[in-house]
């Protein structure tokens, strides 16, 4: 009799639990009982206008977002625009001339291609916005990517004077992700803390083996991706915002960058999080889940995800 009156309580109370763990979909089915059943009811008709209210919130601030981007895609494309006028004219009157030089030439059509580069990025950057990405995950080697991205801006920490250091967990650690949308997050962040370092600095890639929380709450196996720059760090008043559409302490950002890799960060399940001191450093840590696949691995409770 006990467990007759007992059980439909504790199937509410566990439903109520998974409700407020974040688990938005789920529904409290319960028979027999008519007070409880109806309780039940009411509550899964507040869940479900909770969760359509939800979606609606998001529909509303993806076209604010959208709207706000398209306002700065159409201020920020003249300049390029503009640039790119003036340097064809230029490369024009150097073609025409009889003794036009062909370094000149070169360097007129590298601006020139440079700026259609910028504009093409800020395209990508609202599309982004505009529509979720969509993920190929497929198995990767963090340490691999990483490594793609290091490459990418070798010349750029030869030319600032940044000094980098790579310390890496074990050998090949496996992650079902997006290649291309992980080093795009990777890049993002290596752009962030080169400008941090205008003259020169220290730049540290860490992996750590991590536990943290997934979305239902669960604890799993992660790799833990550090970038600690030696920069000017962040306020402790603005921290929260780095990650915001739009929010960026530089005359010429578009403060996409961060808020970008966040957007993917979250469709791969993973977390990002940031520390940082005025003045000495910033961290930013990036926590992706794992396979069991991986190798090189010194601990033996690590990467446990099939």
């Amino acid at each position: 009799l006990e467990k007759r009156i007992t059980q439909p309580i504790n199937t509410l109370v566990d439903g109520v639990k998974r409700y407020a763990e974040g688990d938005l979909d789920y529904r409290i089915y319960i028979e027999k009982f008519v007070e409880i059943e109806v309780l039940a009811e009411e509550f899964n008709a507040m869940a479900e206008k909770v969760l359509d209210h939800q979606r609606k919130m998001r529909r509303v601030e993806r076209l604010a977002a959208m709207s706000k981007f398209a306002t700065l895609v159409s201020h920020e494309i003249r300049n390029p625009l503009n640039s790119m006028n003036i340097n064809m004219q230029i490369l024009k009157r150097e073609i025409e001339r009889p003794d036009g030089e062909l370094e000149k030439m070169r360097k007129y059509h590298d601006i020139i291609l440079s700026e259609i580069q910028r504009m093409d990025n800020l395209i990508n950057n609202f599309l982004m916005i505009s529509r979720p990405p969509r993920f190929d995950f497929l198995p990767n080697d963090l340490h691999d990517v990483l490594n793609e991205v290091v490459l990418m801006h070798e010349g750029n920490l030869k030319q600032q004077n940044v000094r980098l250091i790579k310390d890496y967990y074990g050998e090949k650690i496996l992650a079902n992700v997006d290649r291309d949308q992980m080093k795009q997050v990777f890049h993002n962040i290596v752009i962030n803390a080169l400008q941090a370092m205008p003259s020169g600095g220290e730049l540290v890639l860490r992996t750590n083996a991590h536990k943290m929380k997934n979305k239902l709450k669960q604890i799993v196996d992660s790799l833990r991706i550090e970038f600690i720059d030696s920069g000017v760090g962040i306020p402790q008043d603005k921290i929260n915002d780095i990650f915001e559409f739009y929010y960026t302490s530089k005359k010429t950002g578009t403060g996409l960058g961060l808020a970008i890799a966040r957007q993917i960060v979250d469709g791969h399940f993973g977390n990002i999080t940031v520390s940082s001191k005025e003045g000495e450093f910033t961290k930013i840590m990036i926590d992706i889940p794992v396979k069991s696949q991986s190798v090189g691995i010194k601990d033996k409770n690590f990467a446990v995800l099939e």
